[in-house]
């Protein structure tokens, strides 16, 4: 074996190296975008059932004054629902924000990188973790 022999395998290596990385990288891109287009779909799907629960809210109340009637029970029951699936899209778009590694800021609401300390626009002090988003376990499957 000559010089130029171990040389190229060497460069091949480092080439098949910087591959895989490149690769990994564009898989765990391309894994995150479809956590995020499932999460983003689980909200349109929140957010279609709670216009629904509305629109049913508005109904039961309708025909309660056309017929001069009233059922509390039935209000209180739509209100429940509807309070439900407002929590239940704003966890989802905490789970959106995990994957794309952002932190909403308590005070303003300002958007900032997970690992800003303080918030960009009032500065107030952001709760900082040793835990990336990647590493907190979130699976998308666990969207309802």
């Amino acid at each position: 074996m000559n010089i130029k022999d171990i040389n190229f395998k060497e460069e091949a290596g480092a080439v098949l190296e910087k591959a895989k990385t490149l690769t990994d990288s564009g898989i765990k891109k391309t894994d995150e975008m479809i956590k995020i287009s499932r999460l983003k779909l689980s909200c349109i799907k929140l957010d279609n059932e709670i216009k629904q629960k509305y629109t049913e809210l508005g109904r039961s109340v309708y025909k309660m004054v056309k017929n001069d009637t009233a059922d509390s029970d039935i209000i209180a029951g739509a209100v429940t629902e509807i309070e439900t699936l407002y929590k239940k899209l704003a966890r989802t778009r905490r789970k959106i924000e995990d994957v794309k590694r952002i932190v909403t800021c308590p005070v303003c609401g300002t958007k900032n990188k997970y690992d800003s300390e303080y918030c960009s626009e009032c500065t107030h002090r952001l709760v900082v973790t040793d835990v990336a988003p990647d590493e907190y376990g979130y699976d998308a499957d666990d969207v309802e």
